[in-house]
């Protein structure tokens, strides 16, 4: 190795550790030509993939979401007998626990799927009845009810929905003796007890603005009759889906969790 005449003893180190390396004539070049630091790092620089050795953290949480998970873990852990925990549920382990769960999570496109009474699921089936055969109903005069559609939800631990409705009459004239309603197991449902206009389209049908959910087993249905005359045929629609949940106790939250 040349010596620039300076007796410098960190050339003599350099010297004896590599030899095959030509010490600069400016001691200050050292950190251009030869740095530990860049040995250690040069995968980082811009452009380039690092593919060096694991590289320390700091100490304690980084980032927000590491900060928000710190937060959490006293109410995940309120109650809970420490003592019978194992050995390894300490706040250092937490903390790595959190930084483990921020660094997992920022690899993630995370996306919301609309409601199931919004958006029907994957495992959802269509719902799409009407008077089969010659597609009408005769309502008799007389001013009993008679079922024109129904649709009831099969199996357990099913929902459905019933997002519109349509209805038809052989005339206009029949539109003005006519009373129409939707029921489920054969309660009237408001406000769609006492509908005496043509108020839902048949093709498409009419959007309800609050669809209608029933549980297994329950049964929608859409009835008519007659307020004066008669009798009269008409025809109605019901559409919506179906899917199953992993729960039927009413609207809890484990009645809306769909696999």
């Amino acid at each position: 190795m040349n010596n620039n005449g300076n007796g410098s003893e960190l050339d003599k180190l350099l010297g004896d550790l590599y030899p095959n390396v030509i010490a600069p004539k400016d001691v200050s070049q050292l950190g251009e030509n030869f740095s530990f630091d860049q040995t250690n790092t040069a995968g980082m620089i811009p452009g380039n993939s690092y593919a060096g050795a694991p590289q320390p953290q700091r100490g304690g949480l980084r980032g927000r979401a590491a900060r928000n998970l710190e937060s959490k873990w006293e109410g995940v852990m309120h109650g809970v007998d420490r003592a019978k925990c194992p050995d390894w549920l300490n706040e250092e382990c937490l903390n790595v626990f959190s930084r483990m769960l921020e660094q997992t999570l920022r690899g993630f496109q995370l996306t919301a799927r609309r409601p199931s009474h919004i958006d029907p699921p994957f495992t959802a089936k269509a719902i799409d009845v009407f008077p089969g055969g010659t597609g009408v109903v005769a309502i008799p005069a007389g001013g009993a009810f008679t079922t024109v559609t129904s649709f009831q939800i099969p199996g357990i631990h099913q929902r459905g929905i019933i997002t519109a409705a349509g209805q038809s009459a052989e005339s206009v004239a029949a539109w003005g003796d006519l009373i129409w309603r939707i029921t489920l197991d054969g309660i009237p449902l408001p406000p769609w007890d006492d509908v005496r206009i043509q108020l839902w389209e048949i093709v498409p049908p009419t959007p309800l603005f609050t669809p209608i959910q029933p549980l297994s087993g329950q049964t929608v249905a859409l009835q008519a009759a007659t307020i004066v005359g008669g009798p009269y045929n008409v025809s109605g629609r019901l559409t919506g889906w179906y899917y199953p949940v992993r729960s039927e106790a009413g609207n809890s939250i484990r009645s809306t969790l769909v696999d």
